[in-house]
């Protein structure tokens, strides 16, 4: 990963082959910042940031108006 980060969660993005990494905390403060690694190639890029700072939070897949989309909360 880009940035170091410990208590962060992850999940691979429905109908890809890439994983999101969010939130978790850096150097004591807590991160609303997200990266996706590329699993094929390993590449890691930023992600768009979560709408709050979280850390050892829950993260899921959730089927919204017939799309499976990555949740977080806590």
């Amino acid at each position: 990963m880009k940035q170091r980060r410990y208590y962060h969660r992850c999940a691979f993005i429905p109908g890809t082959s890439h994983i999101i990494v969010t939130g978790g905390s850096s150097g004591g403060i807590h991160l609303d910042t997200t990266e996706i690694i590329e699993v094929e190639t390993r590449n890691v890029t930023k992600g768009p940031p979560m709408n709050s700072r979280r850390d050892r939070h829950g993260i899921g897949v959730l089927n919204i108006e017939g799309q499976e989309r990555v949740v977080t909360f806590g």
